[in-house]
């Protein structure tokens, strides 16, 4: 007489966890991907949003013939100055304050009665406090994603920063490399 064996239709444990290890093997392998290509969008996006503050302080300009931004009054940092491009209508979006990759800092809003606040817990750029003078507009820094607390600038990203230069072209710098080099850092940055 002839046996027929009837094999079940399920996994075995092995199978399964077989399946898992897999599984987990390959997000091991795709999640540090996807935290590089985030990285890249955000510097992309800092980027754009420091290109649109510098042309915004460009139209202020021609506008006024004479300042680069608005005088807040004296003794202001230039983050009080920058807030006025925002109630003046140069910066329609107060979020481009903010870098992307800046943690901890709130979006800037403004306010209920029209008027607007730039603190340091909504800007993430610093910028510049250094008064300019009739050097050639690519080696004058005007703002970056970082900021200077006493010290050498911080920055946003991990390896390094935006900057923002006077003829409004945004430059990576590289933080491992810029420490090495001779060049001057952007350490005239004010801090926001």
């Amino acid at each position: 007489m002839m046996r027929i064996t009837r094999r079940s239709s399920g996994f075995t444990l092995v199978e399964l966890l077989v399946v898992i290890g897999i599984i987990v093997l390959l997000a091991g392998l795709i999640f540090p991907q996807i935290q590089n290509a985030r990285r890249k969008g955000q510097r992309v996006k800092c980027v754009n949003y420091l290109r649109q503050l510098g042309l915004a302080s460009r139209d202020y300009q021609e506008d006024d013939d004479t300042n680069l931004y608005p005088y807040a009054g004296e003794g202001c940092t230039g983050t009080e100055h920058l807030a006025l491009l925002v109630v003046e209508k140069y910066v329609r979006e107060p979020e481009m304050f903010k870098c992307p990759a800046s943690s901890g800092k709130r979006e800037a809003v403004k306010n209920e009665d029209k008027t607007f606040t730039l603190e340091k817990i909504n800007n993430s750029y610093a910028w510049s406090s250094v008064p300019l003078s009739d050097a050639d507009e690519s080696d004058v820094y005007l703002g970056g994603d970082g900021a200077v607390r006493n010290g050498p600038v911080s920055n946003n990203h991990l390896d390094g920063m935006n900057v923002l230069r006077l003829d409004n072209a945004v430059q990576w710098i590289d933080m491992k490399k810029k420490r090495d080099d001779e060049k001057k850092i952007p350490e005239e940055l004010a801090a926001p």
